[in-house]
């Protein structure tokens, strides 16, 4: 964004919105999407758009392996912060043929294949450091929720800037008319969750259950050979053997 001569025929040219794919504002997760921008990079790039009159429309990209729910809630503070215009809290789709589809997939962490749902608004792989629901729940409705809620439409309208309280208005039905549409999808994933976490439990009682029998059966080991048949055993073991060496 420092090409003057790019801005000037943009300005020039009556352009009113830049789309920038931003990705992530985690450092990791741009790393690993080989994204050579830094988050000081994408603040500089809004402010310069800003200069010249043109809006932003920022679109990220959630639930990378780096990324947890604190990513998500820093993502929008970060895109309001910024004065970023309007957004797309996207969630990350394993599209076939990329690397990060068959690392998914060898990983057997892929559990949709309806390419319905591959649009980047469901999520339909197990992500690292969130359960399936919780991503879905954070990026695709409560991130969006936050970014246009209905306090900031208030303010757009105190303010008399009814074209960014439109677009918040339309982006808060569409929010509402998309959880709607897909709610038989969102319980599942709620259901998948919930027994995925039932899951974890019931195998962590079983490993402690077991550690506890292997100690509970170690100490009675111990007990029995410090007990008087315990020494009697060993002696007769003992004398046993001394008398096969004998012989």
């Amino acid at each position: 964004m420092d090409d003057k001569e790019l801005m000037e025929l943009m300005r020039s040219t009556k352009c009113k919105y830049l789309f920038l794919g931003l990705e992530s504002i985690n450092p990791e997760t741009l790393k690993s999407y080989r994204k050579s921008q830094t988050v000081a990079d994408i603040e500089h790039a809004v402010k310069v758009i800003h200069e010249y009159g043109i809006r932003v429309h920022g679109m990220f990209v959630l639930g990378s392996d780096d990324d947890d729910k604190e990513t998500i809630l820093e993502t929008v503070r970060f895109a309001k912060r910024c004065g970023i215009d309007t957004v797309q809290f996207l969630v990350l789709i394993p599209l076939p043929g990329t690397e990060t589809y068959d690392e998914l997939h060898a990983q057997d962490r892929i559990f949709v294949d309806d390419w319905a749902k591959y649009g980047g608004h469901h999520v339909v792989f197990r992500p690292a450091r969130m359960t399936p629901f919780q991503l879905q729940k954070w990026s695709g409705l409560k991130a969006m929720r936050k970014f246009y809620s209905i306090l900031t439409c208030w303010k757009y309208g105190l303010t008399f800037r009814w074209w960014d309280m439109a677009i918040s208005i339309y982006a808060h039905h569409t929010i509402k008319k998309w959880k709607s549409v897909n709610k038989y999808f969102v319980s599942e994933l709620r259901h998948r969750s919930k027994a995925e976490r039932q899951g974890m439990k019931a195998e962590k009682a079983r490993h402690k259950q077991d550690v506890q029998q292997r100690e509970f059966l170690d100490r009675l080991g111990g007990a029995a050979l410090e007990s008087p048949a315990g020494e009697r055993e060993r002696l007769s073991t003992k004398r046993t053997s001394s008398h096969r060496t004998a012989v």
